[in-house]
């Protein structure tokens, strides 16, 4: 023992002499009961044979503890014919094997132990119960149970079993009933009270207090006051007065603002790259002006995105310095520039059954060029608008060569469910009941590309369809596509037999960012049959109709994201010519333009905005076109407009009775709809919207009048299930139905609308 002792203490006396040159005989472990010997002697990696020294043993000692499974360390040794035999002797950690919780009443056994960390299985541990306890406190506060107190109690059976409790006391749940502010002359309560997410008890708001958000809200409150002039605004105290039951709060909140200051003079020092004429532009304030603590940092993030543009990032700095004299505050920007940064290595990880090369083709950051910041954020975008990933995250790391300006970019992937695989039931307000088998894949193999197979069979309708298509043809952005079908539709005054295919070539636009032109060939058999009366049947051609057609549009997609755009646009223009030279037995062209811009309020999340027109005509003035072409609105079909049933709007002189039934028949030339929608997360994955639509078909420009539009507004949710893709159901109220009547109309909807 007493040479271990000088072992461990490091003293120069001779038995130290002695023990620096002692050999390891053997090591035992004693006191375990949980934990395996070998890996207690792993760990402490002394090997029997070799030299002892007391670094070795304070090492092996650190490594022990850092294993977290012991709550004490002891070691002895003692000398045998061989050498040293150390004895290593461990107190293990207790296994929790019970988690109770005492007087807790206003919240859960299982809404607490989410809370905390502490677990059936997991080891007893000081710390973690410390923090479980603020975890538990934190809880209880945002519930408004400001005066609640937690206590670990922890029970230890056995040596290595705890049963863990902790008791509760969870007192009165108080309301806040007063804020008010000390000290504050240049500002009243009512502002200081706005600036703060700390709220008194109001109609509709229930006035809970939380102590983390609230010593958040007393940095916005000297926040608040250095933002309009107030430099060395502070809050310098704070009380808490609850009333004797516990029920009700008064908060008071002591401010020392300090003096008024202005802005003085603006400088820029140590820039090189960029002029101080381009360096002011980001700044929102001006001499004269009062002085605004936000608004010197913005200009900072502003300044180093426009350096990060330019590749300047590893060096960079920006430090706003200020100088106080008369109430003036000068504003100095002192920047050291550095050296332009190029990139290394681009790492593509998370990606588990996408290619690698999918994704890289969508960046447009490669190794050697010099860093810019607008093209990581389009390489970040893109790579997310494939569709195939919940989230696209980017991170920088220095290069590993002696590079000291250059970075690697890391683009880090959370794949999706992207294939969806699905049999059974379905109901739509155009098809009815239906059977279906659907097999579809937008990243087949993980190289990109789409199949789609879908066998549906109804009493209203029956869809077989098979199509692919490949983004990459030859190793080029260039997209082709293939699609067959064959459709039997039975519709409000006739059935439907569609069937045809279509080839599809498109590629972006170099001139035009974000923007992918396409072009498709279709040839189509149309046959409509089983007319509702002779009268309608005397409107159609009848027989089967050959419609071979060349359709030429352009899409430019600048959303931000594919699913739940929050930003950007999305605009489709399409036009389609049919016969003339490409023969078959129908002439018309159609054009169809579909405006989509996404804007997020200041109230957030996100507002869509879209506008939808078309024109259908012939080749000349007064030529026909097919009947079936033309625009019928309502529902959720190919021409929507919620709150009206399926094909319910046409114009007004298309309505006639046949019968003594009013028939629709046939949509009009001219469209427009618009639609603004509101849309919002409830819990992932569902969301829902607010919408506002109208909408209207005329058969001639002339007739076209905006005041007439038919008008819906309602409510919806969508929802991503996995294998299914999106569905949604929206109930809207159709404003201007015929006879001056209004009601409520369901849509269930498969897929996305927008």
């Amino acid at each position: 023992m007493l040479i271990l002792g000088v072992l461990l203490a490091g003293s120069p006396s001779r038995a130290a002499a002695q023990a620096a040159g002692a050999v390891l005989d053997s090591v035992r472990v004693e006191g375990n009961k949980l934990t395996d010997t070998a890996l207690v002697r792993s760990t402490l990696s002394l090997k029997p044979g070799t030299a002892l020294s007391p670094p070795a043993v304070r090492e092996g000692l650190k490594r022990l503890w850092g294993l977290r499974l012991f709550s004490d360390l002891s070691v002895d040794g003692e000398r045998s014919e061989r050498g040293i035999v150390l004895t290593v002797r461990v107190v293990e950690r207790p296994r929790i094997t019970a988690v109770r919780f005492e007087g807790a009443d206003k919240l859960s056994s299982d809404e607490l132990l989410e809370k905390i960390s502490s677990k059936v299985g997991t080891l007893l541990d000081r710390s973690t119960l410390d923090s479980d306890r603020r975890k538990l406190l934190a809880a209880y506060q945002e519930e408004g149970y400001a005066r609640a107190q937690v206590a670990p109690l922890p029970k230890i059976t056995g040596g290595t079993k705890a049963d863990l409790t902790f008791r509760i006391e969870e007192d009165q749940k108080c309301k806040i009933r007063e804020i008010s502010f000390e000290g504050n002359e240049a500002f009243d309560g009512g502002k200081l009270r706005k600036a703060i997410k700390t709220k008194r008890k109001a109609f509709l708001r229930g006035g809970g207090f939380n102590q983390e958000k609230f010593q958040e809200d007393l940095e916005r409150v000297a926040a608040f006051c250095r933002n309009h002039g107030y430099k060395d605004a502070r809050v310098t105290d704070h009380a808490l007065r609850y009333s004797p039951d516990g029920k009700d709060l008064r908060i008071s909140i002591t401010v020392e603002e300090g003096a008024k200051f202005t802005i003085g003079e603006i400088r820029f020092e140590g820039n090189t790259v960029l002029a101080d004429s381009i360096l002011v532009q980001t700044v929102r304030f001006e001499s004269g002006s009062e002085y605004n603590q936000e608004q010197i940092d913005r200009a900072s993030a502003e300044m180093y995105n426009l350096y990060m543009e330019r590749g300047y990032l590893v060096s960079l700095s920006i430090q706003p310095d200020t100088e106080e004299h008369d109430h003036a505050v000068d504003v100095t920007y002192r920047i050291h520039e550095g050296d332009p940064s190029r990139i290394g290595e681009v790492k593509i990880v998370g990606n588990t059954r996408t290619k690698e090369r999918v994704i890289r083709r969508e960046l447009s950051v490669l190794p050697g060029q010099i860093f810019r910041r607008s093209a990581l954020q389009r390489s970040q975008r893109d790579a997310f608008a494939l569709g195939f990933f919940e989230d696209v995250q980017v991170d920088y790391e220095p290069p590993a060569g002696p590079d000291t300006t250059g970075i690697d970019l890391m683009f880090r992937v959370k794949e999706k469910q992207t294939g969806t695989a699905s049999a059974g039931l379905g109901y739509s307000s155009d098809a009815g009941l239906t059977g279906f088998v659907e097999l579809g894949h937008n990243n087949l193999f993980g190289n990109g590309q789409s199949v789609t197979l879908k066998l549906e069979r109804g009493s209203r309708r029956s869809n077989y369809e098979v199509g692919f298509n490949e983004p990459w043809f030859m190793n080029t952005p260039t997209s082709l596509g293939v699609d067959l079908y064959k459709t039997d539709r039975s519709l409000d005054l006739y059935d439907e037999r569609r069937t045809g295919g279509s080839v599809s070539v498109g590629r972006p636009i170099p001139w035009l960012d974000y923007t992918r032109g396409f072009a498709t060939y279709g040839l189509e058999d149309v046959k409509l049959t089983n007319f509702e009366t002779k009268d309608i049947e005397a409107l159609f051609v009848t027989g089967t109709r050959r419609t071979s057609s060349v359709r030429l549009g352009l899409i430019r997609n600048s959303t931000d994201n594919p699913f739940y755009p929050a930003s950007g646009s999305r605009v489709t223009t399409s036009s389609e010519f049919a016969g003339a030279v490409l023969g078959g037995d129908t002439d018309f062209q159609k054009h169809v333009v579909d405006q989509r811009y996404y804007i997020r309020p200041f109230w957030k999340p996100a507002l869509m905005l879209r506008m939808r027109t078309g024109i259908l005509t012939g080749y000349h003035a007064g030529g026909s076109v097919p009947s079936y072409e033309t625009f019928r609105l309502g529902g959720t079909t190919t021409d929507y407009l919620r709150g009206y049933d399926d094909y319910y709007v046409v114009p007004d002189e298309n309505v006639r009775t046949s019968d003594g039934r009013i028939v629709r028949y046939p949509g009009g030339r001219y469209m427009l709809t618009l639609t603004a929608e509101y849309q919002f997360l409830i819990a992932e994955p569902v969301h829902g919207l607010f919408f506002f639509d109208a909408g209207r078909s005329w058969n001639s420009v002339h007739d076209v009048d905006l005041t007439g539009l038919k008008r819906g507004a309602g409510a919806g949710i969508r929802l991503e299930v996995p294998l299914l893709g999106q569905i949604g159901f929206d109930y809207a109220y159709g404003f201007d139905r015929d006879g001056g009547r209004s009601g409520w109309r369901p849509h269930l909807i498969f897929g996305r609308m927008f």
